[in-house]
């Protein structure tokens, strides 16, 4: 990279290739470790640099085509999802792979390390900037990425909140037969994100018979259960497949690999244990 302040403005149209007669085009990364990513703010513009754990294949969300992927540094992993162009890109686990202008998203809390249409990203690149050697696979692993959350309320005080929603939606659903609604912002129903600490309830046998695999490629999942503290309870609870992934310290594709072997009854006894040993712990859902 050759350091310089001079700004250079072009007025006409300009053909761009890659020169054959010079040196090869090298980028430097210089990446974050992966823990101070939570000091950082939403849309903050950083590189990374890690170790391909899992890759899914590409799909398309909203109109836009992603491939996600779980990367890990030393002993901690993050989310990435590469947009657009970039999900062409192959890599698998055990591959090195390098961002260069990526960014944070933040949604429903849960934040995650996304490319930018300028974004750079490099597989298997030459400098990898002292990314250190991959951990065994029976090594423990965190979530580098914290949830994170605004407006803590008790279990009854979310009950109230979820009470008048009811009412607003019942309100918007009459605005077809009242057209003095139609306009009025207060009689359409929104949502609320919030943060109660509260237990989640056991999870028994029933579980099985339903499949909480809502797609494989990329691995969802739902468990529906209740949640409850001193202040009272709420039935009919959905854990979403981020919120079940940090309550069992499981990557998505580990927990479907779980899932699937529950045919077993030894195993099916063991993933129920495991699933209520994270469930029942004390958390902000």
């Amino acid at each position: 990279m050759v350091e310089c302040n001079k700004q250079i403005t072009l007025s006409k149209p300009i053909q761009w290739k890659v020169s054959e007669a010079t040196w090869r085009f090298q980028v430097p990364f210089s990446s974050i470790e992966f823990q101070d990513l939570n000091n950082i703010a939403d849309d903050a513009v950083f590189d990374i640099v890690g170790w391909v754990v899992n890759v899914s294949d590409k799909f398309e969300e909203g109109g836009i085509e992603k491939r996600r992927l779980l990367i890990e540094r030393g002993d901690t992993t993050v989310t990435m999802d590469l947009l657009g162009r970039h999900a062409s890109m192959e890599c698998k686990p055990g591959d090195s792979l390098a961002g260069k202008g990526v960014i944070l998203n933040s949604f429903q809390g849960d934040r995650t390390v996304t490319t930018k249409r300028m974004s750079l990203v490099r597989v298997n690149p030459e400098d990898t900037q002292g990314l250190p050697s991959r951990l065994t696979e029976s090594s423990p692993r965190k979530r580098a990425l914290k949830m994170v959350s605004e407006n803590v309320l008790t279990v009854i005080e979310l009950k109230a909140q979820q009470e008048e929603m009811v009412k607003e939606g019942t309100k918007a659903a009459n605005a077809d037969e009242s057209p003095s609604l139609l306009n009025d912002e207060k009689a359409k129903p929104g949502e609320v994100r919030c943060s109660v600490k509260a237990h989640f309830g056991t999870v028994d046998d029933n579980l099985f018979d339903e499949n909480i695999v809502k797609s494989e490629n990329p691995p969802r999942f739902l468990v529906t259960t209740n949640i409850e503290d001193e202040t009272g309870s709420i039935p009919y609870v959905k854990i979403w497949t981020n919120a079940l992934c940090a309550m069992l310290d499981l990557t998505p594709a580990q927990l479907l690999s779980s899932w699937q072997a529950c045919s077993d009854p030894e195993k099916r006894e063991e993933f129920l244990d495991q699933l209520n040993e994270g469930v029942q712990k004390s958390c902000s859902a």
